[in-house]
């Protein structure tokens, strides 16, 4: 969990410039990666679905699949975002998952996309959003805003019109094509790592020297949660939501 003085780091104060701009560039990455999200719901599901025809149970599956690595995953992705500089990781995982809308775009359009290969970029999905979620969590707070909580109910507006509109959107790939569909949606991701580079730049936390002590910070922010009567519950209604939600999927 980052903390800082009242100071502040004076290498971040030096590269973050202050204001709503920031939050105008934040809220645009943001939303880029819900509209994304919600593009690539609807099409992966209609592939799985439509296109192959699988059973329920495999569609259970592949579902299944872009919410596992949530589960297991995003624990360590804080920590990857408190060891690492918080811009060029975003950046990087907007990258990432545009790559895999590519790539799976080029299979559809060569019919080659098989239910194994939709496992695999359902699988990737998940692992990049569970990397990007606690990375664009931990960015709101070094953009320099006097009002947190409007940089918080912004970005939570942001990705549920994002995702909203995306899921909408997603329903042209019966007039444009799948493959079509999905290479804007890597477009889309791919734009708002243009927007993330505008934010500041975050100086990490130093390195573990061992894979011991990287469990051992997780382990420590686990215990501090448990010991918080204000975050405990939150932490349990979150766990709770992504534990059912796989196991809605997997059902």
């Amino acid at each position: 969990m980052r903390q800082t003085s009242a100071g502040g780091d004076p290498t971040e104060q030096a590269s973050a410039p202050a204001g709503a701009p920031l939050l105008g560039w934040f809220l645009a990455g943001t939303g880029s990666w819900a509209l994304a999200a919600g593009l690539q719901q609807v099409v992966f599901t209609w592939l799985v679905v439509g296109v192959l025809r699988e059973s329920p149970d495999r569609v259970g599956v592949a579902q299944m699949c872009q919410t596992l690595p949530l589960l297991l995953f995003v624990l360590f992705g804080g920590l990857l975002a408190d060891r690492v500089e918080l811009r060029r990781l975003l950046a990087v995982l907007h990258v990432a998952a545009a790559c895999a809308a590519v790539t799976l775009a080029t299979l559809v359009w060569q019919d080659r996309a098989r239910f194994e290969l939709l496992l695999v970029y359902a699988l990737g999905w998940g692992t990049i959003q569970a990397f990007a979620s606690p990375a664009r969590d931990a960015m709101v707070s070094h953009l320099g805003l006097r009002d947190l909580m409007r940089a918080i109910t912004g970005m939570t507006l942001v990705q549920f019109v994002g995702t909203a509109l995306g899921s909408r959107l997603g329903g042209l790939g019966a007039a444009i094509g799948n493959a079509a569909v999905l290479v804007f949606q890597g477009v889309v991701v791919l734009a708002g790592s243009l927007a993330v580079l505008r934010l500041p730049r975050v100086v990490p936390h130093p390195r573990a020297d061992s894979d011991l002590s990287r469990l051992s910070a997780i382990r420590e922010g686990l215990r501090e949660v448990r010991n918080s009567k204000r975050l405990f519950p939150v932490a349990l209604l979150v766990a709770g939501d992504g534990l059912f939600s796989w196991a809605r999927s997997a059902c």
